[in-house]
């Protein structure tokens, strides 16, 4: 099992078990082989937050997840057995801390397929990723899932108990109050997916599918808030504000309130990386931020 030096790294700063499950996965992952019977497991080039293999069960292709964070990933299968419609990853399998998964042929990532293909724009992926949101059953706020607010509450009282006001994210007040005036003129809270992303988007024949949700009843235009930070190009503010319109036409949603909560959950992941100690200086985040701030204010 080949297992890179970022994912221990995430496991390890996010996670304060981390040690310990990584010690365990080979045997776990063994375990779940055989109850569902998968032949060949090749662990995933790419890994994150998950240990993620494809194998074959029964000659059919599949890809195998395990999570450390079992309420986490309890919410995620919620979160895929309620928008079961074909535009997300279907569920073959499951236990607290893992499932089964179809393989999905070319299975590459819209930030895959923006990084090879030289024909595939950035407008339009945002497109896709807009159609990708619309596409999916829009659901009222359902209990059992934490809020945006309850995130930006809990993220930044983390970070402020570690760093203080003088951290290193010198607009923690200005990000404070473009969330509070987001929260105070609100839509009614949908359940989002609450990353969706360049990395969350498989391609499965034509069709592009969603996998790897958080779960979260939030305003509608958060969806919205990951791909904005996430697969930027050379030109940062050009490639932001171009996205943000795409987004506000094809969502019917307004580019403020997207603008908006862009740059304060680009923030907010900002914050969360330095809480865990995972926190370098992204300049590429710090560069989007500030020109989703720009296209906030000027609404």
């Amino acid at each position: 099992m080949q297992l890179t030096d970022e994912f221990r790294t995430n496991i390890v700063s996010f996670h304060p078990t981390g040690e310990r499950w990584l010690a365990a996965l080979p045997a776990r992952v063994d375990a779940l082989a055989a109850r569902w019977q998968i032949d060949d497991l090749q662990t995933m080039p790419r890994l994150t937050f998950n240990f993620v293999a494809r194998g074959r069960r029964a000659n059919e292709p599949v890809v195998l997840k395990v999570s450390l964070d079992e309420k986490e990933l309890a919410k995620e299968l919620r979160w895929l057995r309620l928008h079961a419609t074909g535009s997300v990853i279907d569920v073959l399998e499951q236990t607290q801390d893992a499932y089964l998964m179809p393989r999905l042929d070319p299975g590459e990532s819209l930030r895959e397929a923006l990084t090879a293909s030289k024909s595939l724009t950035d407008d339009a992926a945002t497109a896709l990723l807009a159609a990708a949101i619309a596409g999916a059953p829009r659901l009222p706020a359902q209990p059992g899932f934490p809020s945006v607010a309850q995130w930006f509450g809990g993220g930044w009282d983390d970070y402020l108990r570690r760093f203080g006001d003088a951290g290193p994210l010198t607009d923690v007040a200005r990000v404070r109050a473009v969330a509070g005036e987001l929260f105070a003129a609100g839509p009614e809270e949908a359940l989002l997916h609450g990353d969706l992303h360049h990395g969350n988007l498989l391609l499965d024949g034509s069709r592009w599918l969603i996998t790897d949700p958080h779960g979260v009843n939030g305003d509608p235009a958060h969806e919205c808030a990951a791909l904005l930070r996430n697969c930027l190009p050379e030109d940062i503010e050009g490639a932001v504000t171009r996205r943000v319109a795409i987004l506000a036409e094809v969502l019917d949603i307004d580019a403020g309130r997207i603008a908006g909560w862009g740059y304060a959950q680009t923030r907010l992941s900002q914050a969360w990386s330095l809480v865990a100690g995972a926190g370098e200086e992204d300049y590429s985040a710090d560069r989007a931020g500030e020109a989703l701030f720009r296209l906030y204010a000027r609404r």
